[in-house]
């Protein structure tokens, strides 16, 4: 039975999922963005193929028939567009919504929004496919970033676990060992990526290399999840992922491709 709005959600991450290729631990609900977190979509979605790294953020209401549930969807879509390679609105509907809802419709073909409509069996019909947007980079980074964060605890410590693992998977590393630094610089190959994660968090933790490298060893120093190999400097100490911590790295979404491997 669906009643209202938020019962919806669960109906079009599974789309997500089956249809648009969606990485299941990274489609969820009610992820905020923007410097004030005012901006929120309603449902999001992210999968990552070879180089390529694709962002759904969808703004729902649980009827879509009327001018008044339709304008208040597309004033919710619209400022989402710059964050998204791909937003759609959704919700239900009667028979034949593209001819009720022509003016609308017309809109969100010529804005690059798609439609899902769902049924009460939970059907969904895509009606309108939506058009891929170019995002700035830093905008990119910021859904990325926000997106891994979603309901994670200790997120220093998590961050690099998660970017360790990249790292190595990413470059091919065979003994599963890196430097913490190296790891740390590709987080943050661009310094900006930093100002960008200290908003996201509230300006609460210490985004130094050494601030970062103590959340990570009062989470995760040599237990069983990694083992750190000690050298001169503390930055320069080695993480090496074990089998149980690598079950904790999900699907690459924080670092970028590069293309020729190292070997540590």
């Amino acid at each position: 039975m669906i009643n209202f709005e938020r019962d919806l959600y669960p109906l079009v991450e599974k789309f997500l999922i089956e249809n648009k290729n969606c990485v299941k631990e990274y489609v969820g609900n009610e992820l905020h963005m923007g410097s004030d977190r005012r901006m929120r979509a309603d449902v999001y979605g992210y999968y990552r193929k070879n180089n390529s790294q694709v962002i759904y953020l969808l703004e729902g209401k649980h009827y879509l028939d009327g001018r008044s549930n339709f304008s208040k969807v597309l004033c919710e879509a619209i400022p989402i567009l710059e964050f998204a390679d791909y937003v759609y609105i959704f919700g239900m509907s009667e028979e034949n919504f593209e001819l009720q809802n022509k003016k609308y419709y017309d809109i969100c073909k010529r804005l690059g929004i798609g439609i899902l409509i769902l049924n009460e069996n939970g059907d969904i019909l895509e009606i309108l496919k939506p058009e891929k947007n170019i995002i700035d980079p830093f905008d990119r980074k910021e859904i990325l970033f926000r997106i891994f964060l979603k309901g994670i605890q200790s997120p220093i410590a998590n961050l690099i676990l998660q970017a360790t693992g990249e790292y190595i998977q990413l470059n091919s590393i065979e003994d599963g060992c890196v430097p913490f630094i190296e790891v740390y610089n590709e987080l943050f190959s661009k310094s900006e990526y930093k100002d960008i994660l200290d908003q996201i968090l509230n300006y609460k933790y210490a985004l130094t290399d050494i601030g970062m490298r103590k959340a990570f060893q009062k989470e995760f120093g040599n237990s069983k999840y990694v083992k750190i190999q000690s050298m001169n400097r503390r930055v320069d100490d080695y993480i090496c992922i074990k089998e149980e911590g690598i079950k904790l790295i999900k699907e690459p979404i924080l670092l970028r491709i590069i293309e020729k491997s190292k070997k540590i």
